[in-house]
């Protein structure tokens, strides 16, 4: 009676292990069954995908140890989802998301939609936001939008400012002296409706 009551739970034992273990399938075509060419791809390449709906992005690849991106599929068989890797998914800013780019699963920037909002330039012409940033395009008569982006337009008793990288006159050698109707001895650049402007003419 022991030895049957010891069988009949080993038995048991048996059952619930197998029961409570996901088996790891491999998708083999049988005889009378067409061969799933993409179930296939799928579980021997986890990066392959057709469409942004068969990509997920987290937890940990048990083949590999490393933070997982990849197709849905394979995440069921091989991915450990009660580990997770902070920032990996959506980066730092919150700023990615995960697709299917030529048929490779990946993260990459989202591409966030502009406000409609339209700014009139000093010409009367029309930008509007654009870009990663959504930011205002430039007028195309703004030479700058800050007083940073105006410099002298020589190193050497400049008369006026001009847009940076626009120097056009720079002298090696330069008198010391301040001359009446220039920017030497305290003046400077402002950047003024758009315009650069000198200020603190010397004599003036």
């Amino acid at each position: 009676m022991k030895l049957f009551n010891f069988v009949l739970i080993f038995l048991l034992f048996i059952f619930v292990v197998s029961c409570s273990t996901k088996p790891i399938i491999e998708p083999v075509p049988q005889p009378n069954q067409p061969y799933n060419k993409p179930v296939v791809d799928m579980l021997q390449n986890p990066l392959f995908c057709n469409v942004d709906a068969d990509c997920i992005c987290g937890g940990i690849d048990r083949q590999t140890n490393d933070c997982f991106i990849g197709n849905k599929l394979y995440a069921d068989y091989y991915v450990d989802n009660s580990q997770q890797c902070p920032d990996f998914c959506t980066g730092i800013a919150g700023n990615l998301e995960t697709k299917c780019v030529d048929h490779v699963c990946k993260t990459s920037p989202m591409i966030r939609a502009c406000t409609e909002e339209a700014k009139v330039c000093p010409d009367g012409s029309v930008v509007v936001r654009q870009g990663p940033d959504c930011e205002f395009a430039k007028c195309l008569d703004v030479e700058c939008t800050v007083d940073a982006d105006c410099v002298f337009e020589s190193t050497c008793h400049p008369t006026k400012c001009v847009p940076r990288g626009q120097e056009t006159v720079k002298e090696l050698i330069c008198t010391a002296e301040c001359r009446p109707g220039t920017l030497d001895c305290g003046g400077s650049c402002a950047c003024i409706d758009d315009k650069c402007v000198g200020q603190n003419y010397f004599g003036g």
